[in-house]
């Protein structure tokens, strides 16, 4: 994309309501404004680009069948547990399983039980 920088005049003023004053008093108004036009330019491309990638995504799976569909699920899942898993640490990771093991073997206790305990240890 190439800009003539005598002809931002209305891309200027469209994007940028003080922009001409800009480019009269300041020194590098010119390039400030062409940057900050052509970076918001760029970036609504990149999001609109994203939108429709999105969108084509969503009608191709309305078109596909229930195993096509599974697969994709089974690899969201498989995804969102690499994150879970590479952001849990590794004692964090062996208190949950232990705790996991104590909820099947029946090893646990209601808040009111926890409560008078430490009622009863601590005199409260």
């Amino acid at each position: 994309m190439c800009y003539d920088l005598d002809d931002l005049q209305e891309e200027i003023a469209r994007f940028h309501p003080i922009g001409c004053a800009i480019i009269k008093y300041h020194p590098f108004g010119k390039i400030k404004l062409l940057y900050e036009i052509v970076n918001f330019k760029v970036s609504k491309m990149i999001t609109m680009n994203l939108a429709v990638k999105k969108i084509e995504l969503i009608n191709w799976l309305t078109k596909q069948d229930e195993a096509m569909i599974n697969k994709i699920d089974n690899l969201r899942k498989s995804s969102i547990e690499k994150v879970y898993s590479s952001r849990m640490s590794d004692s964090l990771g062996s208190k949950l399983k232990r705790s996991e093991s104590d909820i099947k073997a029946g090893r646990m206790h209601s808040q009111d039980e926890v409560e008078s305990y430490f009622n009863s240890k601590f005199g409260q």
